[in-house]
């Protein structure tokens, strides 16, 4: 591509190996026993590589920001990691944990979770479903109940790329609902919603 001219021996009539990006010109010529010869002249362009538009499993973190309705009402923030690992080319089983941190009463939810997800499109997009243990780290009963804050949860997430990402691997936003065993005859007052955005490293 930078204007250098390079001669390639095709002893047995191929030729492989690395292209840098950019415009080629190739030109072959041959002679016969006769004499006569003959040329052929073709350009090509090189494009560089693609990054993977739906990555692959491995590791992930991720904030959000959510809210959750547990008999009070309080927004809140965190971070959650986990591991990714394949079952297939569009399937992944999942492992997860992290912490939501309560801005109304300061108080640290902390979460494991075990769930499966689903690639679709070629825009990295995802949808995946699990079940987990949420307020691990506490014993105390939810405010004006005697149901305990620490229950087994179930949720569903979904997400795609956004247009950012770092060291070619994309950025990718994810929104959550999740639901708690001990209250599924009233998930209206009972439930969290979380938005974030997910990196995969």
């Amino acid at each position: 591509p930078d204007g250098r001219v390079e001669t390639l021996a095709l002893t047995e009539g191929s030729w492989t190996g690395p292209l840098a990006p950019g415009s080629y010109r190739v030109e072959a010529s041959s002679i016969s026993d006769c004499g006569e010869s003959a040329l052929v002249v073709h350009t090509f362009n090189m494009a560089a590589p693609v990054a993977d538009l739906v990555p692959a499993g491995g590791f992930f973190f991720a904030p959000f920001i959510g809210r959750q309705v547990r008999a009070i009402d309080p927004p809140l923030v965190g971070i959650q990691a986990g591991w990714l690992n394949p079952i297939n080319e569009k399937t992944d089983w999942f492992i997860q944990g992290g912490g939501s941190y309560n801005l109304k009463d300061s108080e640290l939810s902390v979460f494991v979770d075990l769930g499966i997800e689903r690639k679709f499109g070629k825009s990295g997009g995802f949808f995946g479903a699990g079940v987990g243990l949420w307020d691990i780290n506490n014993s105390d009963d939810l405010p004006n109940s005697t149901s305990p804050k620490r229950d087994v949860s179930y949720f569903i997430h979904g997400g795609a790329n956004t247009p950012w990402s770092y060291h070619d691997r994309p950025v990718q936003w994810f929104a959550e609902a999740r639901i708690f065993d001990d209250f599924t005859d009233d998930i209206s007052n009972h439930n969290i919603l979380k938005l974030g955005l997910r990196y995969m490293y």
